[in-house]
C-alpha cells in the first residue's frame, strides 16, 4: 500500500513539476493532482525536494536493474549501448512529463539529501564500463571511454529536448523512435577497430 501511494504521489508530482517547474510546484498542487489531502503527502515525503529526489530514485533504479540484467548477456558492447538508449527513450516516450522533469530538474542537487539525483547523474559510468570492456576485447577502437560516455549522454539529452519541443508544437514527434538506431549507426561506423 505504501508503494502504491508513493507511486501515485510521484506521478502527480511529475505532472505538477513538468507543468509549473520545480520552484512553482507546491505540496498543495501535488496533493490536488493526486486527489489526496495535503497531510497524506507529508505521511510519505518530508517536503517537495524529497519527492523530486524520489522521482529520480525510481528512474535510476529502473535503469540500474536494466543495466544489471544486460551486463549478464554476452552481446556486442555497441548492441548493449543501443539497448540501453532504446530502453531509456521508450521509458520517456511513455511519459513526456517525466522527460521534462529529468531534463529540467537534474541540476537541482545542491542539497545533501538529493542523493538520487546525483546517482542519476552517474549513469554515464555504466556506459563507460561497457565501452571500456569493448576496448579491452578489441571490439571497439582505443578511445577515452569516459569522455565518449559523456558525449553519448549529451546526445541523449539533446534528442530528448528535440522530442519535447516537437511534441509541444505538433504532438507527432518520432525522434525517440529512431534515435537509438541512429546513434548506434554512428557509433558502429565511428568506433569499429581499424582493419589495417
Amino acid at each position: 500500500m505504501v508503494k502504491i501511494k508513493k507511486e501515485l504521489l510521484r506521478q502527480a508530482a511529475i505532472d505538477v513539476i513538468a507543468e509549473n517547474g520545480f520552484h512553482d510546484a507546491t505540496i498543495e498542487k501535488i496533493a490536488a493532482k493526486a486527489k489526496v489531502a495535503v497531510g497524506t503527502v507529508y505521511n510519505y515525503f518530508e517536503n517537495k525536494e524529497s519527492i523530486l529526489d524520489y522521482i529520480f530514485q525510481v528512474e535510476y533504479e529502473k535503469r540500474v536493474e536494466f543495466l544489471s540484467e544486460l551486463s549478464k548477456e554476452n552481446k556486442d558492447p555497441l548492441d548493449k549501448i543501443r539497448e540501453i538508449m532504446a530502453f531509456h527513450f521508450s521509458e520517456l516516450k511513455q511519459n513526456q512529463n517525466l522527460a521534462k522533469v529529468i531534463l529540467k530538474e537534474r541540476s537541482f542537487n545542491k542539497q545533501d539529501k538529493m542523493s538520487n539525483i546525483r546517482n542519476f547523474e552517474q549513469l554515464p559510468i555504466y556506459i563507460s564500463k561497457i565501452i571500456q570492456d569493448g576496448i579491452d576485447k578489441s571490439l571497439i577502437r582505443k578511445c577515452n571511454a569516459e569522455i565518449l560516455s559523456v558525449v553519448l549522454f549529451g546526445s541523449i539529452e539533446a534528442i530528448l529536448t528535440k522530442f519535447i519541443i516537437e511534441n509541444e508544437q505538433s504532438d507527432k514527434s518520432d525522434s525517440l523512435d529512431i534515435a537509438a538506431d541512429e546513434i548506434w549507426k554512428l557509433l558502429k561506423f565511428g568506433l569499429t577497430p581499424s582493419q589495417t
